[in-house]
């Protein structure tokens, strides 16, 4: 899921927590990665709490 976007984990490589990027022109490089979303991977189940992936999902205008 997320397709078209970068997704990274903190720390690298097993981390708790997450990143999400997403590609936009930049005024002076070709390309560039803008940071959208920032949170906890996956919550433990019991819990109601978004997701970095969920919080992407959001942001990017769909449903998770």
């Amino acid at each position: 899921m997320l397709g078209g976007c970068v997704k990274t984990y903190i720390p690298w490589p097993d981390g708790r927590f997450g990143a999400v990027f997403v590609a936009v022109k930049h005024p002076k490089r070709p390309l560039a990665l803008r940071a959208f979303a920032f949170g906890v991977r996956h919550h433990p189940p019991e819990s109601n709490a978004e997701t970095v992936y969920e919080v992407a999902d959001r942001r990017l205008g769909r449903q998770a």
